[in-house]
């Protein structure tokens, strides 16, 4: 037997046997495509120091900033855990400041680096790189590309880990967007499967922007309008002109995606798809299968102990429900709806409804009515927004009852007026306008995504 003098790090890799072999032998040859670049560097002034980062992009959408020093820190990280690996050279340390030309020689030498690291799948795919790449500061600003309803992008640069409801408020100020035009828009994120979810409030903008990096459009986060109610959106269109021209580009994305299904009125709709008949087009749109409707896709639904495929479509006038297996369908009336609750940690949506009855069938009591409630719950990755869909619908159907309310007051009040005293007409005050209450309701509904 022969005894070999080892140093203690050698000695502790030898020390674990077979779970050495796992814990350090990594294949390297097995390569992948990251898009990473560094297109950019940007000096920052804090109360403490004056220092550079280094903006680094995954395929044109910022990750966040990094300082050279958090380079070495991972270079030296990542030699340790990858022992066996021959790692490339970082750009070297200066003792001097840096004058813009040398930091542009360091730019690129730290995207040749960072390039070159993530074409290896073991060394990219692990939880030192990623960490590296996602868990920037938080406070660090990025720059987020929000795509509009007329196809252009706009660029908002706000902090890294800022929450749905602030970068929609942002976005709100940059369009000039009146609070009741706002009250009916939100944000979106698209797809795979070019289905457009609505983006929770407390959900962080920027990792949605980052984690769907490969999706083709520029990005995947959109701005979009969030209503059922046509008249509601007549009336709004007549008093916020922006408002208009998001619903108005919005119809024509629809129509393209067919969205919005139309036959033969499609001649006409091309002959005025320009800004100059914006209204008459509108109109027309408004008329026409799938306007202001949301169809979800398919979810699983239990129906007579078996499992079915159930497809909902969320529209003003009722909630309608296709099987598309056996071709059946439903219709539920709104004031039918009793109640509805996300569940299962967010991987179901269902509802109480009351069921038709007979002509013949008299008013029963509350038990009566309580066994003549259905319950429907549907699995389905889509849960919150098919809540936030019923909110909506609730919110406009009472905001809705309320208007139609006051027009009738006032219409009876104007019928009146010829045959009384006009001195008596000057001491009644006027009655109460729908705008004045249709404003004060959207504001209270909806305080905490415009305050």
């Amino acid at each position: 037997m022969i005894v070999v003098s080892v140093e203690d790090p050698d000695m502790d890799r030898f020390d674990y046997g077979e779970e050495s072999s796992m814990a350090y032998g990594h294949d390297y040859t097995e390569n992948r495509s990251l898009p990473v670049t560094i297109p950019s560097y940007s000096n920052v002034n804090d109360a403490l120091e004056r220092y550079t980062v280094f903006n680094i992009h995954m395929a044109g959408r910022q990750l966040g900033s990094r300082r050279y020093s958090e380079f070495v820190e991972l270079h030296s990280a990542l030699k340790r855990h990858f022992y066996d690996y021959s790692f490339p050279r970082l750009p070297g340390k200066r003792i001097f400041r840096l004058n813009e030309q040398e930091l542009d020689q360091r730019r690129r030498g730290l995207e040749q680096y960072l390039e070159k690291i993530c074409t290896v799948r073991v060394i990219a795919e692990s939880d030192l790189v990623q960490k590296f790449l996602m868990e920037c500061d938080p406070m660090c600003e990025v720059d987020i590309r929000l795509m509009l309803p007329n196809g252009t992008a706009m660029s908002v640069r706000i902090r890294r880990s800022i929450s749905a409801s602030l970068f929609f408020t942002t976005a709100q100020k940059r369009l000039q967007l009146s609070r009741e035009g706002a009250a009916a828009c939100s944000i979106f994120e698209l797809l795979d499967n070019s289905f457009e979810r609505k983006v929770n409030e407390s959900e962080s903008v920027h990792e949605l922007y980052t984690h769907n990096y490969s999706s083709a459009s520029s990005s995947c986060l959109l701005f979009r309008k969030f209503i059922f109610d046509i008249d509601r959106e007549r009336a709004l269109c007549r008093r916020d002109m922006t408002f208009r021209q998001i619903c108005f580009f919005q119809a024509i994305g629809d129509l393209h995606s067919g969205r919005v299904v139309t036959t033969r009125k499609s001649y006409q709709l091309a002959a005025i798809q320009n800004e100059e008949n914006m209204d008459e087009f509108l109109e027309m749109a408004r008329n026409l299968e799938g306007y202001n409707q949301v169809t979800f896709p398919p979810s699983v639904c239990i129906l007579r102990k078996r499992k079915q495929t159930v497809i909902m479509v969320v529209r003003y006038a009722n909630l309608f429900l296709k099987c598309p297996e056996d071709g059946n369908s439903m219709e539920i009336e709104w004031d039918r709806i009793q109640d509805f609750r996300v569940c299962d940690d967010g991987t179901a949506f269902s509802f109480d409804y009351l069921r038709e009855r007979n002509g013949n069938e008299e008013e029963t009591d509350r038990e009566a009515n309580r066994k003549n409630t259905k319950y429907v719950k549907l699995e389905t990755g889509f849960a919150e927004y098919m809540a936030d869909c019923f909110a909506q619908i609730n919110t406009e159907r009472q905001s809705g009852a309320e208007w139609k309310k006051d027009r009738s007051r006032t219409t009876v009040t104007r019928e009146l007026c010829p045959s009384e005293d006009p001195s008596e007409s000057r001491e009644t005050p006027p009655p109460t306008t729908h705008k004045i209450q249709f404003e004060k309701r959207i504001l209270e509904q909806h305080r905490d995504c415009i305050d």
